[in-house]
């Protein structure tokens, strides 16, 4: 079972929050987060203006000043959480059923009552690249042999990325310059925001077997790096080389 999809249920996870009004506290607590992620979860509610945390590996909570507690419209936002995290969406309910919430993104709202019980649940999943095509920037690399250094150009080029595994698994085309074919790069278990990968292709007139590893910065944008060692001509040399990829669109 992969990091993101802890509970079986294709890439997401709830995180659920219980509302508590008694004795005029206001209370949030967190039941269940991601296996594997850091402290990092901290929630708005309004009209408290609530955000400070209590944390510790598997709960979060905080309370409202008592004479901030009143009936009415209320909103918890998940407002800042481990970075290779996304929030897909948000609901609450409460204890007698009778208030629809509203729910935007990373926020959702509920009219409550005193003494109401309240869950709110914010359905997250880990940031994948989209999938289609990208335009990929590779920079200037260098093939080192020996101590002589070889330069290579800057190349802009447009390649494609498809899902498997519900996006633990990108097969990428044409993200660097001088592959050919495909290559399969995993979502790295100890860093969700890393997926690596390994194709045996020729760069700059050296067929090695290079190692990919592309960062996700935003579901539209990422940054890799290409490396290698191999014997050429009886020399050792190392290959390294930067790329920036940027998301064009579907097909």
């Amino acid at each position: 079972m992969s990091i993101s999809d802890p509970d079986g249920t294709g890439g997401s996870f709830n995180c659920i929050w219980t509302v508590e009004l008694v004795n005029g506290r206001f209370t949030v607590k967190t039941i269940t987060k991601p296996s594997g992620a850091e402290s990092r979860f901290k929630y708005r509610v309004t009209p408290t203006g609530l955000n400070a945390l209590k944390a510790s590996p598997t709960t979060m909570s905080g309370a409202s000043d008592e004479e901030s507690l009143r009936s009415g419209p209320w909103s918890v936002e998940l407002i800042d959480f481990d970075d290779a995290w996304k929030v897909k969406r948000s609901s609450c309910t409460e204890s007698d059923g009778t208030t629809p919430s509203v729910a935007a993104g990373s926020s959702a709202s509920i009219g409550v009552d005193v003494d109401d019980r309240v869950v709110c649940t914010f359905e997250l999943e880990l940031l994948t690249p989209r999938e289609g095509r990208w335009r990929s920037r590779n920079g200037a690399g260098r093939v080192v042999c020996d101590g002589l250094t070889i330069g290579m150009e800057p190349v802009t080029d447009v390649g494609s990325i498809k899902h498997r595994r519900g996006g633990d698994r990108l097969v990428a085309r044409g993200l660097s310059s001088g592959s050919s074919g495909s290559v399969t790069l995993d979502r790295d278990q100890n860093d969700p925001r890393r997926y690596t990968g390994s194709k045996t292709f020729t760069m700059q007139g050296v067929t090695a077997r290079f190692k990919v590893t592309l960062d996700v910065i935003t579901e539209e944008r990422a940054t890799g790096m290409v490396t290698a060692k191999a014997r050429v001509q009886g020399k050792q040399c190392k290959i390294r080389r930067p790329f920036e990829i940027t998301f064009l669109g579907g097909g």
